[in-house]
């Protein structure tokens, strides 16, 4: 049962489809690039420019898989809550996300696979398909934001265009699909039902995503403020942009929309919970993508001197 009344013509924000539809769309996106890659390096073998698998870089992703598994592997055994999926994603998706930044989406890709993995081999844990393309879905996502940089490293202000555009568009359509939800039998217009004894009234919803946009955009344009004005350092500014456009799509489109399909089948495995799986998950995401973006950009520029990128 998808949900608990069929007697609905609409898809809502808070409907187990929402995460069915976003995580097909993310692996088949994934799957493509894989395949795109893979005939551009056959057939244009002179003047493929993309990554290539030379001992010295198998080395550093290697060494990065290798410090995601020990970390999360140790802080499990100090903290057995880390055993849990959404606190162990968590964990490791942070070497996940740095892996695919440096190295782009298919080594991303693939890092994340093989981290996820190992844990598991070390740390046993819930197994479900919403977890694993979570994990494949920062690895690739992060790719892409690292590609994105190589790009534009001269031209950050499209790097700035694509992060509001994806924010206010993402904003934009979670209030809009959140003020059409279809209406369901014993509900006011004016509720969302996210079970079937627990309707909550649209505007609150619609208060909490409204604050997340504006705080997060807040956020960027102020860091753009002190960089611009009183750091005066532009190029630390353009470094930081694609940080926070793989922090922003990586917590909206990955964590809030398909790690709560994971969320709800561990705890009640009633699809009609996933709207309540993801309150909490949409309430901490402007705090996860501040914290995601702050320890992705000190670690980055950490080893980025001690990384070569072969590309």
């Amino acid at each position: 049962m998808i949900f608990f009344n069929s007697n609905k013509n609409g898809l809502s924000l808070f409907d187990i489809r929402t995460a069915y539809i976003v995580a097909g769309a993310l692996v088949l996106a994934a799957l493509s690039y894989i395949l795109m890659t893979g005939l551009s390096m056959f057939i244009k073998k002179e003047r493929y420019r993309g990554l290539r698998l030379t001992t010295k870089n198998i080395a550093y992703i290697a060494m990065l898989s290798t410090v995601s598994v020990v970390t999360t592997v140790v802080i499990a055994l100090y903290m057995p809550a880390a055993v849990l999926p959404p606190i162990r994603i968590a964990i490791e998706g942070l070497m996940i996300k740095i892996t695919g930044y440096i190295f782009g989406p298919v080594i991303g890709i693939l890092c994340a696979l093989i981290t996820d993995i190992l844990v598991m081999m070390f740390v046993p844990s819930y197994i479900h398909p919403a977890y694993i393309v979570t994990v494949i879905g920062f690895g690739f996502i992060s790719g892409i934001a690292g590609d994105l940089r190589r790009m534009f490293h001269q031209k950050s202000w499209i790097l700035i265009l694509i992060t509001n555009i994806f924010i206010i568009g993402f904003g934009t359509a979670a209030l809009v699909m959140t003020y059409c939800a279809p209406q369901f039998a014993d509900f006011a217009v004016d509720e969302v039902p996210f079970t079937k004894n627990v309707p909550i009234k649209k505007w609150i919803m619609m208060l909490i995503i409204s604050i997340g946009t504006v705080l997060i955009l807040v956020v960027i344009w102020s860091t753009w403020m002190y960089f611009r004005f009183i750091k005066k350092d532009t190029k630390g500014f353009n470094d930081l942009v694609p940080i926070i456009l793989l922090a922003v799509i990586n917590e909206y489109i990955v964590t809030v929309l398909i790690a709560s399909w994971g969320d709800v089948s561990l705890l009640t495995n009633r699809t009609e919970d996933y709207g309540l799986a993801m309150i909490p998950r949409l309430v901490m995401a402007p705090i996860k993508i501040f914290f995601n973006t702050v320890i992705i950009y000190i670690t980055w520029k950490t080893i980025r001197p001690l990384i070569n990128e072969d590309r």
